[in-house]
């Protein structure tokens, strides 16, 4: 649990949460889930880059990640 600073938005809570537990647990977990909210390259970087996987809700269609997903997604039916 994290509290919400006022003035802060959630994206700021769960990046300082995800430290915090990251920090405190490294081992006690491999995978981060999250809805549309967090998905966003600074955050989904900040777990990638510290060994972890993700798993997230992609709805906006015009956002890199979704078009990256998409494509990935194509390479990898075709294989």
């Amino acid at each position: 649990m994290e509290e919400q600073r006022p003035g802060e938005g959630e994206l700021s809570v769960a990046k300082r949460l995800y430290e915090r537990v990251l920090r405190d647990y490294p081992r006690a977990f491999d995978v981060v889930l999250g809805d549309a909210l967090y998905t966003n390259a600074p955050f989904i970087n900040m777990i990638l880059d510290s060994g972890k996987h993700v798993i997230t809700v992609l709805k906006d269609e015009r956002t890199n990640i979704y078009q990256q997903a998409t494509l990935l997604s194509l390479i990898a039916s075709h294989r």
